[in-house]
């Protein structure tokens, strides 16, 4: 899965959406909780090793 299809695929489905509305997405779509938990993971692998990093300087 690629990460910029998965956010557009979640951009599509949440433009203007309140918290609610993402919530029942999540709980609901399985395609949309699949690219929030795909899309989680990457954001995490990217910039966990940047933040131990800096607190570390």
């Amino acid at each position: 899965m690629e990460l910029t299809e998965a956010i557009e695929r979640i951009m599509s489905k949440v433009d203007g959406a309140g918290p609610d509305k993402i919530k029942e997405l999540y709980l609901n779509d399985c395609e949309f909780k699949d690219d929030m938990d795909f899309v989680e993971q990457r954001i995490r692998e990217i910039f966990e090793p940047v933040i131990k990093a800096v607190k570390t300087c």
